[in-house]
């Protein structure tokens, strides 16, 4: 079984707990996959598994959160995927939950996306959609919940290097208590340009 302790964790420490010294411990991790393919279909079942604690305390004795005092939680990933490369057509879809026990997080966090894109000999097209989709407990009120679209063009301009184009539309429907949304990050938009190669 694996671990991982990270004494300082900046995505806690900034994105969640305000700046509060936050710390992350996971142990006991274990996992495996069943994976079906050939040359046009791919299937594949995960399924994970750990003891997770958190230890964000504003003061001495005094979690940011209710467990946030380095308790210890299970969490349970399940996931799902199923591919098409067919001729010039692909498609990509996933779907995940996260089921945990812990009071500072959603219950569970399904998740998933599909995408399909088009080859024209170097370049291929693909848009994507995808979803992130927090549950609510009553130590759990206000979830992250977004959904992201994503257009991308891949110009394999060598047999080991291509030039990915990419842009990506957050939108956040994350519900801030007062009937409004975009609670968690806001929207956001990004265009990437990126070099994929191979040694």
């Amino acid at each position: 079984a694996g671990q991982d302790d990270s004494k300082n964790n900046v995505y806690w420490t900034d994105l969640y707990n305000a700046g509060t010294n936050t710390e992350s411990y996971w142990k006991n991790i274990i996992g495996t996959y069943v994976d079906l393919s050939n040359d046009i279909f791919g299937f594949r079942l995960i399924y994970m598994q750990n003891d997770i604690a958190v230890t964000a305390l504003t003061s001495p004795g005094v979690p940011y959160e209710p467990g946030m005092d380095g308790s210890w939680y299970v969490q349970h990933v399940y996931g799902a995927a199923f591919t098409v490369d067919y001729d010039n057509w692909i498609i990509r879809s996933e779907a995940n939950t996260v089921n945990r026990t812990a009071p500072w997080a959603a219950p569970s966090a399904p998740a998933g996306i599909f995408g399909v894109g088009y080859k024209w000999g170097n370049f291929t097209l693909m848009g994507t959609y995808s979803r992130y989709w927090e549950t609510t407990s009553n130590t759990y009120p206000l979830p992250q919940r977004d959904y992201t679209k994503t257009a991308t063009l891949r110009w394999d301009f060598y047999k080991t290097a291509a030039l990915k184009f990419q842009v990506d539309h957050v939108n956040d429907q994350s519900p801030n208590g007062n009937g409004g949304v975009g609670n968690s990050f806001g929207n956001a938009n990004l265009a990437t340009v990126s070099l994929v190669t191979v040694f």
